[in-house]
């Protein structure tokens, strides 16, 4: 605040610290800004993007070799292989301490983390399938009209999804609707997600079981932050309407806030606050991935995270257009047969009910005349069926089925893509075939690469389905849920161990948190509870409803072992590249941390060859230049115009172009004029 010499704040004043926080970052000005500036004048936002994401886990960057034998002067030349080695094994060690509690983490190398993983996610299709019967009963005729694909078009104009194709929570009308969360941090657990939507609810007696958490699958994209994954949130309509309504007037109550529109219900991504703490309750919380830190009070930290959340809307979906050759009538009878082969092999690979199974729903829609029904018909009903039961696109990647509906619904797997066949193709590939005979030297015509590309996919679907179908009529027991879920026999045993362990370790502490007055009255252990109870089984109920999250921390260890065990084993890991110092010249460079033993390449090597290569040609073009000069200036001194040659001539004239010229001077027979006689003046007189 600028003031005068009584104290008074002057109108429209500004201080020298206003003029630089004013200032933009594009003037020349910032440069002689004093150095007393504190940091409050650097956006916080900034410098965490500064900070790469490595240093989390690592206290200083890697060395390369010559910075390293500088500084250690080595004598075994082994000695930085060693260096390097123990750096990126503490690397991957830093990295595991910080997320072993994390769901991600958890759901990608925990035994039994993977398969309740895989189990949500059969129940869904079981759900789905479901669903998807309920809406073919309730209306055949409009089901098969949004179930067709044909009638594509390639313009500029993208077409609306077939409604049959899409989920049942992208249906209009449907009983269930669901929410899509985005930019989820690692720290944020599905129960601490659901119970931070749960608190935007005005509706009574609502639970945690009322809402479904669909996660996402791990699947590493360039660019895109391995850490924050996606999810769906499940419910019934009403549920999460309410829930949506009262987020909007949360976020429209906050300040800097515009004024709302209709249409901003629909197309807003609001930012809701997550509590994210400690969900085990611990106090000594490794928060850096060396090691815990002691205790900082006699309660866990609060700490709080954001996350997006939006409307799951039907524009979302994608469609495309096929070529003419995918969608010629002559394929629809072959790919027809494959697909109502693969979806009945995959029912009864994941025991979906035959009461609402493929052959369940054309059975219902065509009955006896399924051999004489349009074969587009019953392609585009198997078609739809795929995608929404076994998360399968039939025309892009039908061997490779999606792991998660999130990465169906959000665009990380093939099967978020919905294919039109293109309208009029038989016309279309025969006046191809009439412009241009399109034939090789044999005299067959040539095969399109895509048609040849979703021919060896059907064929890799179908051996599959051989070996499915042949190993469901002879295992049973264990192999068969295993072959049911595709978990390996060893992880589904493993699983069942952490059960066992997982019960030991809640009968155990059950025991030793209870404690018997002299009266035989139980007493809760824990120093700021104390609680006093009739006997032990009403304790045993307090103790699982009021502090379960510390009977969870002793269970979630048992996982360690195992997850461990994963972890190492394994040859890729989800880990940020590590940043190597290869000195001055060429700065920090990122390298890959990659094999079951963990190491990185030294990436300073290879620098200094591409920069020689680099100087080397600078170099000979420095070269031909000097010589294609040299050749220019003695071309120009030696030249000399042939005859034939007209010679080009300017009509310019250069005015300080200095011409020497020979001028001869004669004398002779020069006239002398006479001197003309000049009057005399006469002198003026005087008055």
């Amino acid at each position: 605040m600028v003031v005068d010499e009584f104290g008074r704040e002057v109108p429209g004043g500004r201080n020298e610290d206003d003029f630089y926080e004013r200032r933009g970052p594009h003037h020349h000005h910032h440069r002689h800004r004093p150095s007393t500036a504190s940091p409050r004048h650097m956006s916080p936002e900034r410098r965490k993007t500064n900070v790469h994401p490595s240093l989390e886990y690592a206290k200083e960057p890697l060395l390369c070799e010559f910075l390293w034998k500088e500084k250690n002067n080595p004598t075994d030349e082994t000695a930085y292989e060693a260096y390097r080695r123990s750096y990126c094994l503490n690397y991957i060690r830093a990295f595991f301490n910080k997320h072993l509690d994390d769901t991600w983490f958890r759901s990608r190398y925990s035994p039994l983390g993977r398969q309740r993983f895989v189990v949500l996610e059969r129940n869904r299709s079981v759900e789905e399938a479901r669903a998807l019967w309920q809406q073919m009963v309730k209306d055949e005729a409009s089901f098969l009209t949004g179930a067709k694909l044909g009638g594509g078009v390639k313009s500029s104009n993208i077409s609306a999804p077939p409604i049959s194709h899409l989920f049942s929570w992208q249906q209009p009308g449907s009983t269930e609707t669901a929410l899509l969360i985005s930019d989820i941090p690692s720290v944020v657990t599905n129960e601490q997600l659901v119970i931070a939507i749960l608190n935007h609810s005005t509706l009574p007696d609502l639970k945690q079981p009322d809402l479904v958490v669909y996660a996402g699958s791990f699947i590493p994209t360039t660019g895109a932050s391995v850490l924050q994954r996606q999810a769906i949130v499940v419910g019934q309509a009403s549920v999460v309407q309410d829930i949506w309504t009262t987020l909007c007037k949360t976020s429209s109550s906050r300040k800097n806030r515009s004024v709302p529109r209709k249409e901003d219900d629909l197309d807003e991504i609001i930012n809701l606050d997550v509590d994210s703490s400690d969900p085990y309750g611990r106090l000594e919380y490794d928060d850096d991935g060396r090691g815990g830190a002691p205790p900082n009070g006699s309660t866990v930290p609060i700490k709080k995270s954001f996350v997006a959340v939006q409307r799951l809307r039907t524009g979302s979906t994608t469609t495309s257009v096929l070529t003419a050759a995918l969608s010629s009538t002559t394929r629809c009878a072959t790919d027809q047969a494959a697909a109502l082969r693969l979806a009945q092999s995959l029912d009864r690979k994941r025991h979906i009910p035959t009461d609402c199974g493929i052959d369940a729903v054309l059975g219902k829609l065509f009955g006896d005349k399924l051999n004489d029904a349009s074969v587009e018909d019953v392609l585009d009903v198997c078609i739809a069926y795929l995608r929404r039961v076994h998360l399968v696109s039939f025309y892009n990647g039908c061997d490779q089925p999606a792991k998660a509906v999130v990465d169906t619904l959000t665009g990380r797997h093939p099967s978020s893509t919905i294919h039109l066949r293109l309208q009029d193709a038989d016309a279309t590939l025969k006046r191809a075939a009439d412009e241009a005979k399109n034939l090789d030297n044999n005299g067959e015509a040539v095969k399109d690469l895509l048609v040849q590309r979703l021919d060896d996919s059907i064929q890799r679907a179908l051996e599959e389905c051989e070996r499915v179908d042949g190993l469901v009529s002879v295992v049973a027991g264990d192999e068969q849920v295993s072959l049911e879920l595709g978990l390996a026999p060893e992880v589904m045993q493993e699983a069942n161990e952490i059960i066992s362990a997982e019960d030991q370790v809640r009968d155990k502490w059950l025991h030793d948190h209870s404690m018997l007055d002299d009266d035989q009255r139980a007493r809760c252990s824990f120093h700021f509870c104390h609680k006093l109870f009739k006997d032990t089984s009403f304790l045993h109920k307090h103790l699982l409803k009021k502090h379960v999250e510390y009977l969870s921390a002793e269970q979630a260890k048992v996982h360690d072992e195992y997850m461990m065990k994963a972890w190492e084993a394994a040859s890729e890991r989800p880990v940020p590249d590590v940043l190597v110092d290869c000195g001055s010249r060429f700065g920090f460079v990122a390298a890959s941390v990659i094999g079951q033993v963990p190491d990185c390449v030294d990436p300073e090597p290879g620098l200094w060859k591409r920069e020689e290569e680099r100087q080397e040609k600078e170099k000979q073009e420095r070269e031909m230049m000097m010589r294609s000069r040299r050749d220019e200036v003695r071309h120009q001194h030696n030249y000399v115009p042939r005859e034939a040659e007209p010679i080009r001539r300017s009509q310019f004239v250069d005015v300080d172009d200095m011409k020497v010229e020979k001028v001869e001077m004669s004398f002779e027979n020069v006239e002398v004029p006479t001197a003309v006689a000049q009057k005399k003046k006469k002198k003026r007189k005087l008055l």
